[in-house]
């Protein structure tokens, strides 16, 4: 059993209590201990429906700023608006705070909208999670985005106001004994997760780059809508009194179309003069996936949750916004083309907006694009994935999804992992693998694996999930192939639907390889955008573009930050590198031809079947160890692929081939700063001269161990290549294919069954014999000085 602290510290109305709820309940129901720090406490106990759970009231500021903004322009002017701005003030909330949680001792507290006591919280043993919209979970930016786009904001104004913030935030921690604040992004990107519930394209901060969205869980509380009779369009409003609606609801009486109208605190005879037999208004709320279901259009105040319930449905909205996050809301509403937002105070344009709304269906038309690429997003399973994903994560048994904690240093690329993008690129996993017509046997048991959890995500069966259930997965995955002995770097190729490398994808996996940041365009994609189909009538629509494609690699290969990708294109002509001498401090080293002629004869589909031969192999090496065996560190590999054609043989550029050099020098940095990574590394090599690829290995150790650097051992995987020599090398265990061509489909059958020979398998590590298996010869190079 856990201890959970549900929090609340800022914020109107009951919404923040219901979007706690079905966490408290759901933990509550497993037996944990749940205790709520609440702003409002009327209202709780009813809505969590748990009598198990404990309660305490917030503590809450009683000062006023002497300064308010009137007009928030950023999160730092709201925290300062709320609590931020007397030092005095914040330390006693935030010792109150770290009182209640000495009484309650937490394993995980679970904030809403509650940064006083997401202050109070740092330092200690316990873990946080963000719950929430996004709206008050900011983005590790600093300084923070302007919330009102197009004012004169500018960022010096931004990192100023921040600064004043921070100041005091550090202020009130300075007399605990914890580390202060280096920016007031760190306040929440330091969190152990952040459950953002909400879609992409409704983020309040575009800017926040790669996350992981859960969407909303909306709930059937609510009476089931009757609509009035007759013809025209239906009208839904959900609203909260304002200035302009008076005039607004008697607009809509003189539509005479059906029109239901939620609202409270409006005057009794207003609510008789504008009612009729097709106008019916109300106090208490509807069910709105009925109403979404039922309805043609709405007019909403731009609460979250009501919006995207009736975008989830198709349905166009006209915003009128009270509060900030509700502008925020609307404004996001606008951008993907799905309705339009008037000013509360002016009655002539929301009548002139609403008229809008009615007469143009591009509205609507974005509304369903918008639930058509959402049509698989199932809010009750969600809802269980994440309530359950928590509670796993309080007790060490998941990792996190959304924290920049556990996010590593070395990618710093723009655009990264996209849970709906990683969906396009399973397709072209899956779609080769279907073109290869191997099944689901086509590699080795890790990528078997890898598409067993890319088809329970794709798939209609009962273990289909959502992107956050694929994160998991993969994870799960990627900790069952360390457990294997793949503790280190594996090599992951990226391909085209014609089983061909990725052209262009050199940049990316090169930059990914040596952990430099890799720059990279934001897709504008999803997976819906990119179905299946279209990858099978790829002349049905314009194909991906290199650029697209390159940063499908990036985010398939962040999906993992374990998980690295080389390739190496070598020049058809020998490179020279400066490399340091053992005496002169610098020497000439020529780098080997590593062009064949065969290459081209070789899809280089093969080429990646054979990386996943090489894992087999290592996976197996790993599981022979013994428990007395000297060396006891895990096998780690970094694979490299080396792969050129000759200068004749180069296609044009756009096609689906291997991008080439331009020049020398351009092919000689790529060369330098790969044998600059890190030194052991599982080489994958093709062609017909074996004397070129043990001489390449040779040099490559040669230059390393001028470095100060251990190599262990090389592998070399060589097309078409019959002998070995053995200067310089001693001949342990490399793997060599024949000849493998498209047309020559039945090679790879015979190259699955290999790793289930398990009499052939021990023969194939040891390394006093040589032989010949299937017509697959095994041997290993380990390179030693001459």
């Amino acid at each position: 059993m856990a201890r959970f602290v549900a929090a609340w510290e800022l914020g109107g109305g009951m919404g923040h209590v219901t979007t706690l709820r079905p966490f408290v309940q759901h933990l509550v129901d497993r037996g944990h201990e749940v205790t709520a720090i609440l702003k409002d406490l009327s209202r709780a106990a009813s809505t969590f429906q748990r009598p198990g759970v404990k309660f305490f009231q917030a503590p809450l500021g009683q000062s006023r700023p002497v300064k308010k903004f009137e007009k928030t322009l950023s999160f730092a002017q709201l925290l300062h608006n709320t609590g931020f701005e007397s030092i005095e003030d914040l330390s006693t909330r935030v010792r109150a705070w770290r009182t209640l949680y000495e009484i309650i001792k937490p394993d995980m507290i679970l904030f809403d909208h509650c940064p006083t006591g997401l202050l109070a919280a740092r330092g200690l043993p316990l873990k946080r999670v963000l719950v929430g919209t996004g709206f008050f979970s900011p983005p590790d930016l600093t300084p923070w985005p302007c919330l009102q786009p197009g004012t004169d904001y500018s960022q010096p104004s931004r990192l100023a106001d921040e600064a004043r913030v921070l100041h005091v935030a550090n202020s009130a921690l300075s007399g605990i004994d914890v580390p202060l604040l280096g920016s007031l992004a760190e306040l929440y990107s330091g969190v152990d997760e952040n459950i953002l519930m909400t879609f992409p394209e409704l983020d309040p901060y575009p800017q926040r780059g790669p996350a992981v969205y859960f969407g909303t869980w909306s709930s059937a509380v609510g009476e089931k809508p009757v609509w009035p009779t007759g013809p025209g369009p239906r009208i839904f409003a959900y609203l909260k009194p304002f200035a302009s609606l008076e005039k607004l609801l008697r607009r809509l009486r003189e539509l005479n179309h059906p029109t239901l109208v939620v609202v409270d605190g409006v005057e009794e005879t207003v609510r008789k003069e504008c009612s009729s037999d097709r106008m019916r208004i109300w106090r208490d709320p509807l069910e709105l996936g009925e109403i979404g279901r039922t309805c043609d259009l709405a007019i909403l105040n731009g609460t979250h949750g009501t919006t995207t319930s009736l975008l989830l449905s198709g349905r166009p909205i006209l915003e009128i916004p009270l509060f900030k996050e509700q502008v925020i809301n609307s404004r996001a509403v606008m951008r993907m083309g799905a309705g339009l937002m008037a000013s509360p105070n002016a009655p002539e344009d929301i009548i002139a907006k609403l008229d809008q709304l009615l007469a143009r269906p591009a509205f609507a038309r974005q509304a369903k694009r918008f639930a058509a690429h959402h049509s698989r997003f199932d809010s009750v399973r969600q809802e269980h994935f994440v309530t359950r994903h928590i509670e796993q994560l309080a007790l060490g048994k998941s990792t996190a999804i959304n924290s920049h904690r556990s996010a590593p240093d070395s990618v710093a690329a723009e655009s990264l992992l996209s849970s709906s993008r990683i969906d396009v690129l399973a397709k072209l996993i899956q779609l080769r693998q279907l073109r290869l017509n191997v099944e689901n046997e086509w590699c080795t048991r890790l990528y078997l694996d890898h598409l067993r959890v890319i088809n329970e995500y794709w798939n209609s069966i009962p273990l289909k999930t959502q992107p956050a259930h694929f994160d998991l997965a993969c994870r799960d995955l990627l900790k069952s192939a360390r457990q294997h002995g793949l503790n280190g770097d594996r090599g992951v190729v990226s391909i085209t639907n014609k089983g061909e490398l990725i052209n262009g994808a050199h940049r990316v996996a090169l930059g990914l390889t040596l952990q430099i940041p890799v720059p990279c365009r934001k897709l504008a994609l999803s997976a819906p955008d990119y179905s299946f189909q279209r990858f099978q009538e790829p002349q049905a629509s314009p194909p991906l573009s290199m650029e697209q494609l390159d940063a499908l690699a990036v985010e398939f290969v962040r999906f993992c930050p374990s998980v690295r990708v080389g390739l190496s294109l070598i020049p058809a002509k020998p490179v020279t590198t400066a490399t340091p001498g053992p005496e002169t401090g610098s020497a000439e080293t020529s780098i080997p031809n590593l062009v064949y002629s065969q290459i081209n004869s070789v899809s280089l589909a093969t080429l990646t079947h054979g990386c996943g031969i090489a894992f087999d192999r290592l996976a197996g090496l790993s599981s022979q160890r013994k428990p007395n065996d000297s060396d006891t560190s895990p096998i780690s590999v970094q694979l490299c692929i080396t792969a050129q054609q000759p200068d004749q043989q180069r296609q044009s550029p756009g096609t689906d081939s291997v991008l080439f050099a331009d020049n020398e020098a351009e092919a000689n940095r790529w060369v330098t700063t790969l044998l600059s990574a890190p030194t052991r590394r599982w080489w994958i090599a093709a062609g017909a001269n074996g004397s070129d690829v043990v001489n390449c290995l040779a040099r490559v150790a040669d230059w390393s161990r001028q470095q100060g650097l251990t190599v262990d051992d090389f592998g070399v995987l060589i097309h078409s290549c019959e002998t070995f020599p053995t200067r310089n090398a001693s001949i342990e265990v490399v793997y060599t294919a024949p000849r493998i061509t498209p047309e020559t489909p039945e090679e790879f059958t015979v190259r699955q069954r290999l790793p289930e020979d398990q009499a052939n398998m021990q023969a194939l590590f040891d390394p006093a014999q040589c032989l010949r298996l299937h017509g697959h010869r095994v041997i290993n190079i380990k390179s030693h000085p001459s």
